[in-house]
């Protein structure tokens, strides 16, 4: 019996129990060591024996093919025999010499008459190698002949070579011919109209087909010379060749590459003439539309009163004779309109202001007066010397002009002449007419001569043209558009360039300025456009096939956006998920979503989207019983902001600009120094940079880039300002907990801007740049695990 058990009960029975299953593992594990050796020694000993019994088939059946050649049966082999044995094995007829060898050698033993069953295996070795000695000789043969025949092939070929290279030489005259001809291709098409341009280039074309022909002939000959042998020399004669005729084919390559520069060039004058007939074609477009705008301006008509005018029929289309009548007829040279005179007041109200003006200024003239006697009897040397000071008095040695050089009058902008080609009228009216059509409808000429401006940059619209005289009517809001009236029109004196026209949102009229004195724009061409606010269908027909609706179905409640109208995008007030604090989300930022391709409005604050992004990024602490200890921040910064640079500024809303579109604006003002575009985690820009000037003077003057157009969006330049270095790490993690999570970490600190970039930030773009990283210290915000980095 294994197991020997005390009673029931017994305090020893389970160790003794233990005890015994321990020896029965042992003697287990000894039974199965025991067993896997044998089965390793049976395996080793079946493979010795597979072994032998292969190696006994292999000799019986040598022994099989002796005793099938041993025709005697006297157990040798005999010169016959062998020479039997070689021509049925192997098919070899072994030479009478190699049979004398063997039979004289150490394979027959002495006083026997032939190779004996044991020297077989040696046999057969002796016979391959006097089968391989067999072959050398074949080759040698071979090799010998065929160096006999190469001799006289390279010998022809050489010849042939330099017939070749004479071809290749007029080949490469008739390829000069060709690029003398593209040079005086281009400089006729330099002075010629691009109608002549397509028989220039026929004219070059032809000399260039010449020239290739001329190649093709030479490059068929060298290609075909390794045609002119046996093929199985081919290879040989195609490395003689290489030798000989390396430097023409080197000269042939390059010859076609000039070939085929030729003829991108006469492809390329045809490509630029026809780019310039169309061009030409859309100018001549443009400048019908400039002189129908500037008759029906000249006469104040309105578009539908000028269309009238046109369409002599009144069948509501302009047809290609109506139009080229009228524009016959139609004042061609466009002059700059003149500011609207100001309105005069009545003549007794004018009297009266004027009589009024007179006491004042007598009144004032007195008080004046007064003041200089009183102050030139108190004080007449110190004002003597705040007139020199100022310039007013000439200093010792200085002398004074006599009157100041008259001012010189802004010189008034020349007429514009508009010429239009009657040649090309029909081309032209094809383009003002849509597609497929023969006359100019009502609205496709509504749409061509109706001017539209869009607000790129909040302005005002007035009531008069004078800007000094005009008083506010309302607000044009950007992404407005407007329909021109009048205009635009330069001011002389402010130098700002105005237009009268009409809101589209609610049918305003009145005046507003396009471009100030300065160079800022606020408004730009544009037209009227539908913006998709909801999924909808796109169909190829007109008619949509709509179900019948039932008696007391309720109708679409949504409206259809107004032609000309985009959909108003307004700040909007949305409350944060995780601080339930209110927060504004900008049009600027709903425009970036909207770039983007962000659907939804964002869901968190600023700060609580920064704080959720800085925990995702921490690690977990201890859980269960871990200690919770994060280690004692290592904050390097120092408290308070880092000092300004004044030759930094921080500019905004670049969107995608390439680097060297945007120094190429700022190094219109001075040298840059230094331009660094931010980045996002992806590489792509997040649309505001910093620039470094040489000077402080250059900052300053670049500051008045503010508000430029820039691509499709306005710049913001401001000066970059210094941001926090960051306060240090925060404390260590809590002791160990009872059973739950490590105590609450101290939260690391760090101010936004902090040790990341070495760059200024202005105020309200504190938070596109995340802030170096803190020590490691307490969690986020007030989390509860241990470790994660502190806030930086």
């Amino acid at each position: 019996q294994v197991f020997k058990t005390g009673a029931p009960g017994a305090a020893g029975g389970e160790s003794e129990t233990k005890q015994n299953l321990a020896k029965l593992l042992t003697r287990i594990k000894e039974a199965t060591r025991v067993a896997d050796t044998a089965l390793a020694s049976a395996k080793e000993r079946k493979a010795t024996a597979m072994k032998r019994a292969g190696a006994l088939e292999k000799t019986k059946a040598i022994d099989a093919v002796f005793a099938k050649y041993d025709k005697d049966k006297d157990k040798m082999l005999s010169q016959n025999e062998i020479q039997a044995y070689a021509k049925g094995e192997f098919k070899f007829n072994l030479p009478q010499d190699c049979l004398k060898r063997i039979q004289e050698g150490p394979l027959v033993e002495e006083g026997k008459a032939g190779v004996a069953a044991a020297s077989f295996h040696w046999l057969r070795a002796t016979v391959g190698a006097a089968r391989e000695l067999d072959r050398d000789m074949n080759r040698k043969k071979d090799r010998e002949e065929k160096e006999r025949i190469l001799i006289g092939v390279k010998d022809k070929l050489a010849e042939k070579v330099k017939v070749v290279a004479t071809a290749v030489e007029t080949a490469h005259k008739d390829v000069i011919k060709a690029e003398d001809k593209i040079v005086d291709m281009r400089k006729k098409a330099m002075g010629a109209h691009y109608d002549k341009h397509d028989a220039l280039a026929a004219e070059t074309d032809k000399v260039i087909k010449t020239s290739r022909a001329s190649y093709e002939k030479v490059k068929k000959t060298l290609d075909g010379l390794s045609s002119m042998v046996d093929p199985k020399y081919a290879k040989d004669v195609d490395a003689f060749l290489d030798i000989e005729a390396k430097a023409l084919k080197t000269r042939m390559k390059r010859m076609e590459l000039r070939l085929t520069r030729a003829s991108n060039l006469t492809t390329r004058l045809r490509d630029e003439a026809k780019e310039t007939a169309v061009r030409e074609i859309v100018t001549m477009r443009q400048n019908v539309i400039k002189v129908i705008r500037y008759n029906q301006r000249l006469k104040e008509l309105t578009t539908e009163q000028i269309f009238a005018e046109i369409d002599k029929d009144g069948d509501g289309e302009i047809d290609h004779a109506e139009l080229t009548a009228w524009l016959e007829a139609a004042d061609k040279e466009l002059k700059p309109f003149k500011p609207p005179a100001a309105e005069e007041p009545e003549a007794d109200e004018k009297k009266e202001e004027d009589e009024e003006k007179k006491e004042d200024g007598k009144a004032e003239e007195a008080k004046e007066g007064e003041a200089k006697e009183g102050e030139a009897t108190e004080k007449p040397a110190e004002a003597e010397a705040e007139k020199e000071k100022v310039g007013l008095v000439p200093k010792a040695g200085l002398v004074r002009p006599t009157a100041l050089a008259p001012a010189v009058p802004e010189k008034e902008p020349e007429p514009e002449v508009i010429e239009l080609d009657s040649d090309k009228m029909d081309e032209v009216f094809s383009k003002l007419c849509d597609e497929g059509e023969s006359s100019l409808s009502k609205a496709v000429f509504f749409r061509s001569v109706q001017q539209f401006l869009k607000v790129i940059k909040e302005t005002a619209l007035t009531d008069v043209f004078p800007v000094t005289a005009s008083k506010p009517m309302r607000k044009l809001e950007a992404r407005e558009v407007v329909e021109v009236l009048e205009g635009p029109i330069r001011d002389a004196k402010t130098k700002v360039t105005r237009v009268k026209c009409k809101a589209l949102r609610d049918n305003v009229e009145g005046w507003a300025t396009i471009s100030s004195n300065l160079g800022t724009v606020f408004l730009r061409e544009g037209k009227p456009s539908f913006k998709v606010v909801k999924e909808t269908i796109l169909t190829e027909e007109f008619q949509l096939e709509v179900e019948e609706k039932k008696e007391g179905e309720e109708e679409k409640k949504e409206e259809k956006k107004a032609e000309g109208e985009e959909e108003e995008w307004k700040d909007l007030t949305i409350n944060c998920v995780d601080c339930s604090q209110d927060f504004i989300f900008t049009i600027g930022e709903q425009e970036f979503f909207y770039e983007k391709g962000i659907d939804g409005n964002p869901k968190r604050c600023k700060d609580c989207r920064w704080a959720k992004k800085q925990a995702q990024e921490g690690g977990d602490g201890g859980k269960g019983k871990g200690k919770g200890k994060g280690k004692k921040g290592d904050g390097k910064g120092k408290d308070g902001p880092r000092e300004a640079d004044p030759k930094q500024l921080f500019v905004a809303n670049v969107g995608d600009l390439q680097i060297s579109e945007i120094r190429a604006a700022f190094e219109e003002v001075g040298e840059v120094t230094r331009l660094k575009i931010l980045e996002n985690e992806d590489g792509s820009s997040k649309g505001v940079c910093f620039v470094t000037f040489a000077t402080e003077e250059m900052a300053t003057q670049a500051l008045k880039l503010h508000g430029r157009p820039l691509g499709e969006r306005n710049l913001i330049v401001r000066l970059a300002h210094g941001g926090n270095k960051g306060d240090k790490g925060g404390d260590k993690g809590g002791g160990r907990g009872k059973g739950g999570c490590g105590g609450r970490g101290g939260r690391g600190g760090g101010g936004y801007g902090g040790g990341g970039d070495d760059f200024n930030m202005p105020a309200g773009y504190e938070k596109l740049l995340p802030g170096g990283p803190g020590g490691f210290g307490g969690g986020p915000r007030d989390g509860v695990m241990g470790g994660p980095r502190g806030g930086g």
